[in-house]
């Protein structure tokens, strides 16, 4: 790790969570308390649940830049240098494969950001997708 630290040329950044009211995703783990405003505006940024620094987090994603909302999906988003960049399927045991989304879902959505970048479509019988079987 230090080699790779001491190497000027290599550099390193961090990704964007989309995260707005919207989401409206707390975990059970997050208690009221912590996510209250009043009370955050005075404890430090590293106590809060929602980070109040600049940037560190943005309400626009997918769906604000003509993309599928995965959102809506009840995924996670990031943006790489303020451009849509990876979702993260997330999905809780209860909910089953995927989150409890469709597998039609997910290939039209995933569809639709191939064709933004100029790429052909996902193989027609799912296999891409979790359909197929090899």
């Amino acid at each position: 790790m230090q080699a790779f630290a001491a190497e000027p040329a290599l550099t390193s950044g961090l990704l964007t969570p989309v995260f707005s009211a919207r989401d409206g995703y707390q975990p059970a783990a997050v208690t009221p308390l912590q996510d209250n405003p009043l009370l955050n505006a005075f404890l430090p940024d590293r106590w809060c649940y929602r980070p109040k620094r600049p940037g560190y987090i943005s309400p626009a994603g997918f769906r604000e830049a003509g993309l599928p909302d995965f959102r809506g999906l009840g995924w996670e988003e990031f943006l790489w240098r303020g451009a849509p960049f990876a979702v993260h399927v997330r999905g809780e045991l209860q909910r089953g494969p995927a989150g409890g989304v469709e597998d039609d879902a997910v290939g039209r959505g995933l569809d639709a950001v191939l064709r933004r970048l100029g790429q052909p479509p996902l193989d027609p019988l799912g296999a891409a997708v979790g359909g197929g079987s090899a």
